[in-house]
């Protein structure tokens, strides 16, 4: 990706990936993992391009699997 102002320098931009994972027994999976689709399609459509970030929304079932580079978005 081009960015404007640089000497036709490449930027390489890595991919954040956070992990909405919920504590609470009134979310249940199927829940969970609309939201985070809804929220995935809002950061990838309208959050990134913005910012100029490149980032996903995935659902974890438990605090517990969330993969260790992930960011976690507790419920």
């Amino acid at each position: 990706m081009k960015v404007p102002g640089t000497l036709d320098q490449e930027v390489v931009r890595l991919t954040i990936h956070t992990a909405l994972v919920s504590e609470s027994d009134a979310v249940s999976a199927r829940e969970l993992t609309r939201v985070a689709a809804a929220l995935d399609k809002q950061v990838i459509r309208d959050f990134g391009p913005l910012w100029g970030i490149l980032a996903t929304v995935d659902p974890v079932l438990n605090f517990e699997d969330i993969p260790v580079a992930f960011w976690p978005i507790i419920i």
